[in-house]
């Protein structure tokens, strides 16, 4: 998600490691008496972020273990040849959802009620049906292809210089040109149509939509033909009623929704079933690949003004979907419109959809260079208090920044900025310029009862190990970057994104996220963001398709940490839902993030202490049945590329994994008196018993061990 004060998407282009001062030079220990502090959260309006301030503290829940069974997803871009060997791979992993993308480009001209190739789409869609993967199909009409449409080619007679207006145009494939939805392609970006032919002459002069923003010679040039008009405002301006062509684009839409359902519906064998078994996803992000929303991005000037279309075509998406009649029982709408920003809220949902959709791609920054020119958005202190110096008529200058790298994936659970998760995933509710947002905020139906409250689905997310590796450290040094960072390897890459994953998961799935689905299955770059090894897609290529026989040297690092966490996570019902607390954490190591403000260092309180590890230790409990609990925990450090052991071997990869500390933690709401506790490391496999120190019947003070990855305390009563 890129980052601007109202975006929720910063791109994951870097991973630096770094020393971060105080780490190895602790300070003496402390505790943490109110680890659940709704000020956290509350403290943090809307225009407002904290170096200090965690949203994701400000309540907690005992989830049921099925919530993060059942969460965990993928991005499925393979090839239909390597759907069946990939999809066995996932569900021997642990993975129980696939998101995949069949644009509305892929609908048949001459068959507008089937996909242009049926046989892709079932190859795909039966791999997942039998390694019981349930599908989220991408509904998404990017503008290289947005539509039904036709490729072709036209020829200019004469050269064309970049401003013109008017193309000289010979016969050849002038009768598929259809003016007003016909034009040239890829003047300036992926994009089909992007100047329109407005009329053609018997002479074959051809005027354009906008002018040319290139020159383009004499000859062959791409050009296509939309079957629908780019959508037109859902509401004229200045009449206040719906155009027939935005009618006529959005029937195209539903039309497209229906040929997507009955393809899957088919390809899984639920026509008549009580639940479909799939979900649908409106739209993939807006800040690229989406001109087809307005007809005003294909002229030069506005040609209809009034209301955008992205509501009403999620609006009568979800409609379609929930009408009986169209045999949809079970099938969620996520909201894709709003991946990349903080507005979508619950409240103003539309009634009957199923998520507000995010991608929260979080991006390396070093504070604090990065932190930026001072803006509106307000510093808030350690103590929760509003900070800084006002600067210019709406800026705000930070009194202390603190020095560090954040590159970690709970980025967007915590403030550093303002456009944080929490706001939708949490119980409390807050206000955003006036319209709700909160885990339990609900649309209304039109008979005045309570729709369902819409969950959260991050169909996309990962984190890029790419900016770590400096590769030629003259280009790197040329290209702006200070190559504070090891050069890493493929095996470090795996390692961070097996960490990574965990933690997502782990974190995110206890603090309100319904499902995770990580990008992507595959990637060519051995330090990339492919889940599944590269040597993976080379075996099973060579054999045709065929699952290994022998897959554990063709399995990552990050498949087995998830298979390995998904084992401990038990299948019994709960018949009593039960909350954990945690009541103090104590250390006497006094271990931190980054240091504090030399100029408050006497204050008491301190509004800019150190971030002490302690006060990002990780505690996310689920229940298992009503006797057993499955409890994540891990320091939520801000830096995973840290290289905590620079001497060690290249060939290690536990050099960035941070040296365990001690922590003893007090836990409410078990039966301490006869709970039997052990710890389990889904990194290695091991697991390893717990020194409890006291005993009482609705608590337990144990002695653990935690790293940077998640462990997982089992706690047997």
């Amino acid at each position: 998600m890129r980052l601007r004060a109202v975006v929720i998407r910063i791109f994951a282009t870097a991973f630096l490691a770094t020393s971060q001062p105080g780490w190895a030079a602790p300070t003496k220990g402390g505790a943490v008496t109110n680890y659940t502090d709704p000020v956290q959260q509350t403290s943090l309006w809307f225009g407002a972020r904290s170096h200090w301030m965690q949203p994701w503290r400000g309540y907690l829940d005992t989830m049921p273990v099925s919530r993060l069974r059942d969460a965990i997803g993928i991005n499925l871009n393979v090839e239909p040849d390597e759907a069946e060997a990939v999809c066995a791979h996932l569900q021997k992993h642990g993975f129980k959802l696939a998101r995949i993308e069949f644009g509305w480009g892929n609908v048949d001209w001459n068959h507008p009620d089937q996909l242009a190739d049926p046989a892709r789409f079932d190859k795909m869609v039966q791999a997942c049906k039998r390694h019981g993967i349930r599908p989220l199909f991408l509904l998404n009409g990017h503008h290289g292809a947005p539509c039904t449409l036709r490729f072709y080619d036209v020829y200019l007679t004469k050269p064309a210089k970049k401003g013109d207006s008017v193309v000289y145009l010979d016969k050849t494939n002038r009768d598929l040109i259809m003016p007003g939805r016909s034009g040239l392609n890829q003047l300036s970006d992926y994009m089909a149509a992007e100047s329109i032919f407005t009329s053609v002459d018997a002479e074959g002069t051809a005027a354009l939509s906008k002018p040319l923003p290139k020159d383009l010679p004499a000859g062959k040039a791409p050009a296509a033909t939309l079957k629908y008009l780019p959508f037109y405002p859902s509401k004229i301006k200045s009449t206040g009623k719906t155009p027939p062509e935005f009618e006529e684009t959005m029937q195209g839409w539903l039309d497209y929704v229906k040929v997507i359902t009955n393809a899957a519906k088919k390809a899984l064998g639920t026509e008549n079933a009580k639940d479909a078994g799939f979900d649908l996803e409106v739209w993939n992000e807006l800040t690229f690949g989406s001109n087809f929303l307005s007809i005003n991005n294909y002229y030069a000037q506005p040609i209809a003004e009034g209301d955008g279309a992205t509501a009403e075509i999620l609006k009568r998406t979800v409609d379609w979907v929930k009408d009986p009649v169209n045999k949809l029982p079970g099938v969620g709408v996520g909201d894709g419109f709003n991946n990349q920003w903080p507005w979508g809220a619950g409240s103003i949902a539309p009634a009957g959809l199923a998520a507000l959709d995010k991608h929260p791609y979080a991006g390396v920054k070093r504070y604090p260079a990065d932190q930026g020119t001072p803006n509106g958005i307000r510093p808030v202190d350690a103590i929760g208090r509003p900070d800084g110096e006002k600067v210019g008529v709406d800026a705000w200058k930070d009194s202390y920044i603190p020095t560090y790298v954040s590159h970690f994936p709970e980025y967007f659970l915590n403030g550093l900025q303002t456009e944080h998760l929490v706001r939708d995933i949490s119980p409390i509710p807050t206000d955003l310029y006036g319209v709700k947002h909160g885990r339990d905020t609900h649309p209304t139906n039109t008979d005045g009862t309570a729709a369902p409250a819409p969950k959260m689905w991050i169909t996309e997310v990962n984190m890029d190990p790419n900016g770590a590796d400096p590769g030629n450290l003259a280009d790197y040094t040329r290209g702006g970057h200070t190559p504070v960072a090891p050069s890493l390897t493929a095996a470090d890459a795996e390692h961070m994104q097996a960490k990574a994953i965990l933690r997502y998961l782990v974190c995110g799935v206890n603090k309100g996220v319904d499902r995770y689905y990580f990008f992507a299955a595959k990637d060519e770059n051995p330090i990339g963001l492919g889940l599944m090894r590269w040597s993976f897609y080379q075996d099973i290529k060579s054999s045709k398709g065929v699952y290994p026989v022998k897959d554990e040297l063709l399995t990552s690092e990050t498949m087995l940490a998830v298979r390995r966490m998904t084992g401990v996570l038990g299948v019994q019902k709960i018949s009593k839902p039960r909350s954990l607390s945690l009541q103090k954490i104590e250390e006497s190591h006094g271990h931190y993030q980054f240091e504090s403000d030399p100029a408050t260092a006497g204050q008491n309180p301190d509004p800019h202490p150190p971030l002490y590890n302690r006060e990002v230790l990780g505690f996310f409990p689920f229940q298992d049945g009503d006797t057993r609990f499955v409890i994540g925990l891990y320091v939520m450090t801000r830096n995973m590329a840290r290289l905590y052991k620079p001497d060690a071997a290249v060939k290690d990869v536990t050099r960035f994994d941070m040296p365990a500390e001690s922590y003893k933690l007090t836990i409410g709401g078990v039966n301490g008196r006869t709970a039997k506790v052990s710890l389990f490391d889904p990194m290695t496999g091991v697991s390893s018993p717990v020194s409890v120190l006291s005993r009482k019947a609705d608590s337990l003070v144990v002695s653990v061990g935690l790293t940077d990855s998640p462990r997982m305390m089992i706690v047997n009563e």
